[in-house]
């Protein structure tokens, strides 16, 4: 630190009172690396494990639920024998 004319001049590395060798880069590559690779490893035995009802919580799921139930689309009672009473039908 030097005093000129009245003024405080500070060198690089006082000011920052940091560590400027690059070892915190490793430090973040590494750890943002094993982040990505556990949370990745989490949803994929998620997803592997996933059973039928929380299969149809997604759109795919959605989609092919609706698709096997394409013969059910009534939601009433059909009854086969017709009304004695109506003439109109023969």
């Amino acid at each position: 630190m030097e005093d000129r004319n009245g003024e405080i001049h500070i060198d690089d590395n006082e000011a920052s009172a940091g560590e400027t060798s690059g070892h915190m880069r490793w430090v973040l590559g590494i750890s943002t690396l094993i982040a990505v690779i556990a949370l990745s490893i989490v949803w994929i035995s998620g997803a592997l494990t996933q059973g039928d009802a929380e299969e149809e919580a997604t759109l795919s799921g959605t989609i092919e639920a609706q698709s096997d139930a394409e013969g059910d689309e009534t939601d009433s009672i059909i009854v086969d024998d017709q009304i004695e009473s109506d003439p109109s039908v023969d």
